[in-house]
């Protein structure tokens, strides 16, 4: 796929999404699902990147 197909086909599927989901001032949340697994990946990956703030 080069990269003019490419962007030609985000545009199409861009088209699909409702407006509400794509203007900029409060735009409605658009929900996905994850598999149990990739939650954890992602948690787990969250968890390690996330800086641990000192405590005074």
């Amino acid at each position: 796929m080069t990269l003019t197909e490419a962007r030609a086909r985000v545009q199409q599927e861009l088209a699909t999404l409702r407006p509400d989901y794509k203007r900029v001032l409060n735009p409605t949340p658009y929900k996905v699902s994850l598999s149990e697994q990739l939650y954890t990946f992602t948690y787990d990956l969250w968890l390690r990147m996330t800086p641990i703030g000192e405590l005074t």
